[in-house]
């Protein structure tokens, strides 16, 4: 999931890059 193809939609970057975090802190 690719969160700059998404930047127009502001929310949906911010969930995006919040599953970022937790897919990098869970491994």
């Amino acid at each position: 999931m690719s969160c700059m193809k998404m930047k127009k939609e502001i929310i949906i970057v911010k969930k995006c890059k919040q599953s970022t975090k937790v897919a990098l802190n869970v491994g």
